[in-house]
């Protein structure tokens, strides 16, 4: 996405654009409250507070939270004239529109994560490569957010029309690299698990 010129958002005319935002609104709402309840739920059980579930609904709530915010500031520009439209500075806009997708990213090195651990307890295999895993899902989550927020700012600034299709095109093969490989690795994880599961099972005579 590319962050200068206007803001992008529905036409303020169009009741489709301020239905769907309404749409919009209220179903990440929704998400936000049932992303809290299920982390008071935890608490209120006592269940462990750091944990693949609390991290991810953590994580949720975040990405939630924000989209919330992003359709509702969506509703409001809907609901204003054109000449009074609001206007986002770099870093919320940043936090608005770049940083959900860091959250998505972060989620799936989690869940990645998650089945290793799964696997390498069933397994049996050493814990020199469950770290290694780890590390490369912080280096490259890391990696991701520095990418975003870098090409960010440099399509803020004032950069020549070639330079900045450059940079957009950069940022986007970035991170369309580290998603299929965090989705090809998930998959690979995901198959081990569940092939490990049916071959520990077996029918009844």
């Amino acid at each position: 996405m590319v962050l200068r010129g206007p803001d992008p958002g529905p036409d303020p005319r169009s009741p489709l654009a301020l239905g769907l935002s309404t749409l919009h609104t209220l179903l990440y709402a929704g998400l936000f409250l049932f992303a809290y309840l299920q982390l008071w739920l935890l608490l209120y059980y006592r269940e462990k507070r750091l944990s693949y579930r609390t991290v991810c609904l953590f994580l949720c709530l975040l990405w939630a939270a924000l989209r919330t915010v992003l359709f509702s500031w969506y509703l409001q520009g809907a609901l204003l004239p054109p000449h009074r439209q609001p206007r986002l500075p770099p870093l919320p806009r940043w936090l608005l529109f770049c940083f959900p997708g860091c959250l998505l990213f972060a989620t799936g090195c989690l869940l990645n994560l998650y089945f290793a651990e799964v696997s390498r307890a069933r397994l049996k295999q050493r814990p020199g490569q469950a770290a290694t895993l780890y590390v490369g899902s912080i280096l490259t989550s890391l990696l991701f957010v520095f990418v975003n927020l870098t090409c960010a700012l440099l399509a803020h600034g004032d950069l020549p029309e070639d330079q900045l299709r450059w940079t957009v095109f950069t940022r986007a093969l970035i991170n369309d690299s580290l998603f299929i490989l965090c989705a090809v690795l998930l998959a690979c994880f995901m198959f081990s698990h569940f092939q490990g599961g049916m071959s520990g099972w077996s029918p009844r005579s």
